[in-house]
């Protein structure tokens, strides 16, 4: 997968703010009549709930970017971005010859951004995968996410989903993001230095809290802390190994 990393900081940032923020507003935005996005409730998905959050939410920010605040948009930054990502789309310059009538510049830009919307869609695509990217491996952020989301559910009176098999390209995403340690007490459950090590993969919001069936709900445990979890509605750890000490 390649990273080019365009906005994505800003991004991430912007999706940490919404989730605090009112889950009407921001799990509302999230196409729930289509089936793929309503599916990634019951069934696991590659796209996943947080795929769907921040597309949605990205193409919202930058429409509006462009339409009500065209002084914050450099031209030349959306061409290196399309560049860098190799998507086709008409240079502004182009597009500007052939909207004569419109004479500040900056009002043209969003009937450019309409214009190539396909190309625009294609970019908060790549945005999309990386700040994805980015925020799962941020178990602070993802228990915001979830907790959001199973407020979202219960204030729509959703039943709880129904447990299934967790895949194993989900349980190795999750094992490579926690280093193979438990996500709460950091017991190496490898089994290359504890033998008895027992993998525990667990949903960070549990089901009969409306939690979700997606990849960014769960959450490498131990057998203990996952005993010991039980008991509580929602937890995971923010403590994270240091790439070198």
């Amino acid at each position: 997968m390649e990273l080019l990393f365009h906005r994505v900081y800003e991004m991430a940032e912007m999706m940490a703010g919404l989730v605090t923020a009112d889950c009407d507003y921001c799990f509302g935005e999230l196409d729930w009549d289509s089936p793929c996005v309503d599916r990634c409730l019951i069934a696991f998905s590659k796209t996943s709930l947080l795929g769907y959050f921040c597309f949605a939410h990205i193409a919202i920010h930058e429409r509006r970017r462009f339409r009500k605040d065209p002084e914050l948009v450099d031209v030349e930054t959306e061409h290196l971005a399309f560049e860098r990502y190799s998507i086709p789309h008409k240079r502004f310059e182009e597009f500007r010859q052939n909207f004569p009538r419109v004479e500040d510049e900056q009002d043209a830009f969003y009937p450019w951004m309409l214009d190539q919307e396909e190309a625009f869609a294609q970019l908060w695509e790549r945005m999309t995968d990386e700040v994805a990217h980015v925020l799962f491996g941020n178990r602070g952020f993802l228990l915001e996410f979830n907790l959001g989301l199973a407020e979202y559910r219960r204030r729509r009176r959703d039943r709880p989903s129904t447990r299934c098999a967790i895949p194993q390209w989900v349980k190795k995403a999750v094992y490579f993001r926690e280093n193979g340690k438990c996500a709460l007490c950091k017991k190496d459950l490898s089994g290359l230095i504890a033998l008895d090590a027992k993998q525990q993969y667990d949903h960070i919001v549990p089901l009969k809290s409306l939690g979700a069936n997606d990849p960014c709900n769960i959450q490498l445990l131990c057998r203990k802390c996952n005993l010991l979890k039980g008991a509580s509605p929602a937890r995971t750890s923010f403590i994270y190994d240091p790439w070198w000490k």
